[in-house]
C-alpha cells in the first residue's frame, strides 16, 4: 500500500502542477486563469470610458446612433476591463464575452445598413472599422479559450494584449461618434 502511494503522489503532483501551469488545458480542473491587470492601464481605460460616456448620454438618447452604441458601451464596461483587482476568467467567460460581440456586431451592421445614406464617408469608414474590429476582438477570445498548451502566463499576456485592443476599441468608437456628431 505504501508503494502504490509512493507511485501516485507524485503523479498526482505533476499532473495538478501541468493543470495548474496550462490553465485552459484538459489536464486543468478549473479551466480558468487570474487576470491581474495593469492598475495604471485600467485607470486610464476607465477615465477614457467615463469621459465617453459623460459627453454621449446613451442611456437617455432616443437616437438610433447612440442608442446602439449604447450596446458598444456595455461591452467596454465589462467587469474583467473596468475592475483593477484580479478577477477570474474562464472559458464559459470568454463564450458569453463572445457571443456578445457578435451581438454587438451585429447590431453595428445593422446599424450601417439603416443609415448608410445618413452617414458622411468619414463616419461610414469609422463604422467599419467598428465592425471589423469585432471580428478581430472575437478571434482573439477564440484563441485564448482554445490555448490548451499555453501557460498561465502566456495566458496572462494575451489578455492583457486584449485590454489593449479593448482600449483602442473606445478610441474608435469616439471617433466614430465625433465624426458623426459633426456631420450636417
Amino acid at each position: 500500500m505504501k508503494k502504490i502511494l509512493w507511485v501516485l503522489t507524485p503523479v498526482l503532483v505533476i499532473l495538478f502542477g501541468v493543470g495548474w501551469i496550462f490553465p485552459y488545458s484538459f489536464l486543468s480542473m478549473n479551466k480558468s486563469i487570474l487576470y491581474k491587470p495593469d492598475k495604471v492601464f485600467v485607470n486610464d481605460y476607465i477615465k477614457e470610458l467615463r469621459d465617453l460616456e459623460s459627453d454621449y448620454n446613451f442611456k437617455k438618447s432616443s437616437n438610433p446612433t447612440i442608442s446602439t452604441i449604447s450596446e458598444v458601451d456595455k461591452m467596454l464596461n465589462e467587469k474583467w476591463l473596468t475592475q483593477k483587482k484580479s478577477i477570474k476568467i474562464s472559458k464559459t467567460d470568454i463564450n458569453r464575452e463572445i457571443s456578445q460581440i457578435k451581438n454587438v456586431k451585429n447590431d453595428l451592421v445593422l446599424l450601417e445598413r439603416n443609415n448608410k445614406a445618413n452617414y458622411k464617408k468619414e463616419t461610414l469608414n469609422y463604422l467599419y472599422l467598428l465592425i471589423d474590429d469585432c471580428d478581430s476582438i472575437a478571434d482573439q477570445y477564440s484563441k485564448i479559450k482554445n490555448s490548451n498548451l499555453k501557460t498561465r502566463f502566456t495566458i496572462q499576456r494575451e489578455f492583457g494584449n486584449l485590454h489593449m485592443t479593448y482600449s483602442e476599441y473606445l478610441k474608435k468608437t469616439r471617433s466614430f461618434l465625433e465624426s458623426y456628431k459633426s456631420s450636417p
